[in-house]
């Protein structure tokens, strides 16, 4: 993974945080997502995007595969 240690504890949290504030459980959003036949692909985007960790992290060089991967991990873990 190309995220740094930092970054991606970081991204994790922000997900963790976003969710706990809006009342959403990952679990079920993620069945939602099967259940309109969306992708994992957008299900991943639209959580990266909900984490507003971009908005703090803006000098980075990372790359879409990279926030993807890393995106993809976090989920799993806070799955």
């Amino acid at each position: 993974m190309k995220f740094s240690p930092e970054d991606y504890t970081s991204l994790k949290e922000a997900i963790k945080d976003r969710l706990h504030a809006k009342g959403v459980s990952l679990p079920i959003l993620k069945d939602v997502y099967l259940n309109e036949g969306l992708s994992d692909q957008r299900f991943i985007w639209d959580i990266f995007w909900l984490s507003n960790w971009c908005h703090t992290h803006r000098d980075n060089d990372y790359l879409d595969t990279h926030i993807e991967t890393a995106t993809k991990a976090a989920i799993k873990e806070l799955m």
